[in-house]
């Protein structure tokens, strides 16, 4: 199953990379022929969700033996990626960038990872959810909106906010009598 689908932004040398389920990697510059960039058929290698920035790719895992990859600008060369834990025990479930080195990586139990340096290096942090102490939401997506601000989403209905690339995070979750599921998040980037 491909579970993404991401876009380097470059409309004069495009290229699209595709992860799947089986923790394959694929490229393409026109959307129609696919090269295979990382032959693996493992569910327990198993990615989720590709973001694309500053001349790196960021792939995360989330099942089983999680590999979290980092690609070349031109998705010719992946490696397994340096995690905060190793092996890694996180399922991480969105990545975004602000196209300037920073990235925040989110996932299961609260936990965040921040980098600074393209995702050579990370950091991690849990996160709290609004509903107290001990609290820990599975997180789903994360987006940057190209002026400093952040946004994690996940499950029961949490929405977190961060001005300091992830170095710390203020719940913004709305009030709710019934508790549901954010499964992405995305922001409208536009060309002045």
């Amino acid at each position: 199953q491909i579970r993404d689908v991401a876009f380097s932004g470059d409309i004069n040398n495009p290229l699209f990379v595709a992860v799947t389920n089986g923790g394959f990697i694929a490229s393409s510059t026109d959307g129609s022929t696919w090269t295979t960039r990382r032959d693996i058929n493992n569910t327990d290698k198993a990615l989720y969700r590709i973001e694309y920035g500053n001349g790196t790719w960021i792939a995360c895992g989330y099942w089983g033996d999680m590999e979290h990859m980092r690609g070349n600008a031109d998705a010719t060369s992946w490696s397994v990626m340096s995690t905060p834990s190793s092996p890694s025990a996180s399922e991480m479930y969105g990545v975004a960038t602000d196209g300037s080195g920073n990235w925040v990586m989110v996932g299961s139990d609260g936990y965040v990872w921040t980098s600074g340096d393209d995702g050579a290096s990370w950091s991690e942090q849990r996160v709290v959810d609004s509903r107290g102490a001990g609290k820990y939401a599975l997180m789903k997506d994360v987006a940057y909106d190209g002026d400093g601000t952040w946004i994690i989403v996940g499950s029961a209905s949490e929405i977190w906010k961060s001005t300091d690339n992830g170095s710390s995070w203020t719940s913004v979750t709305p009030s709710r009598a019934t508790y549901k599921n954010f499964q992405s998040i995305q922001f409208n980037k536009t060309k002045i």
